[in-house]
């Protein structure tokens, strides 16, 4: 493609690939920032990178060595890269650890997903119409002005990307802690979750009704509990383990009689029985051990808040 004549007139075709130059580079930069983001999962790590460095590349040869091949070869590229984004958003990525849960739409991914698109869409008009391209022209003034705007809206829509912070996969740990003391301060029961590894140990169950030594999911339900005086321990039989255990609001007791509850799953009695209404009601030594249970609690999950912190501890995504 021609790049200007004798009167200062630029082609369209090369005004274009300018463009398309301008977008490449600041999709490469946001899956930088984007690697960054994905330290602790080295496949996705490795993968921005990889796509960083092409699209990088792909920018300096466009603008250089421009050919049919070039531009098929970068508009392929970046229809796969933009493929892989939309699974990931959707169905989540299978066999890639840290992305088989579909994740939120964010800021950082928007908008390198906006580039791509643009750049895909102008490789099309340039294949599609290559003698419009060529013939086509704009003064040297016009061209620079063009030019211009596109890397000025470019840098304004990059910037905010690559600094963006990176959402938490919807399912992360930090949103199970905001959970968790929003449910205790609000006096409502909290949802469980689980870790895929908890302090070393295997997660191997995803039902949050099961507790199991090896590091299986948990309830932080047992902190609202706790801490509105409602739970209460029954002694363990003779070779049996503690159980604690909570009324809900309908069968409290509320001093008028005994209150009738289930036991399923305790080791200790096993089936529903009636307790004294004066038998529920917590010894002091009781309401302070649960009373100390809730603060520690608190005081561990709120470092938790902070994701770096819980990749530290071992908590993965």
């Amino acid at each position: 493609m021609a790049d200007s004549d004798a009167h200062g007139d630029v082609a369209f075709g090369r005004i274009l690939c300018s463009a398309l130059a301008l977008f490449s580079l600041a999709a490469g930069a946001i899956h930088l920032s984007a690697a960054s983001d994905h330290r602790q999962h080295a496949d996705i790590f490795v993968f921005f990178v990889a796509v960083a460095c092409l699209q990088l590349a792909w920018a300096g040869l466009v603008v250089s060595r421009v050919s049919r091949r070039l531009l098929l070869a970068g508009a392929a590229g970046n229809a796969v890269v933009l493929g892989v984004w939309l699974l990931s958003r959707t169905a989540g990525v299978p066999l890639v650890a840290g992305a088989k849960v579909p994740e939120a739409l964010g800021l950082k991914d928007t908008v390198c997903g906006f580039f791509e698109v643009l750049l895909v869409s102008g490789v099309a008009l340039l294949t599609v119409m290559p003698e419009a391209a060529r013939r086509a022209r704009l003064n040297a003034d016009a061209a620079a002005r063009a030019i211009t705007s596109v890397g000025l809206a470019v840098l304004l829509l990059t910037v905010p990307a690559s600094l963006a912070a990176h959402d938490d996969h919807g399912g992360s740990h930090t949103g199970h802690v905001d959970a968790a003391l929003a449910a205790h301060e609000d006096g409502a029961p909290s949802t469980g979750h689980s870790h895929r590894t908890h302090n070393g140990s295997k997660v191997t169950s995803d039902d949050p009704s099961v507790a199991a030594d090896d590091g299986a999911a948990h309830d932080h339900g047992d902190v609202q509990v706790a801490s509105a005086g409602a739970a209460h321990v029954h002694p363990p039989a003779s070779g049996s383990q503690v159980v604690v255990h909570n009324h809900n609001a309908a069968d409290a007791p509320s001093g008028d009689g005994p209150a009738a509850h289930d036991h399923a799953g305790t080791p200790a009695t096993g089936g529903p029985h009636v307790h004294d209404a004066a038998a529920c009601h917590p010894t002091s030594a009781q309401q302070a051990a649960a009373d100390k249970l809730v603060a520690d609690t608190k005081a561990a999950l709120a470092k938790l808040n902070e994701q770096s912190q819980a990749w530290a501890d071992g908590y993965v995504e």
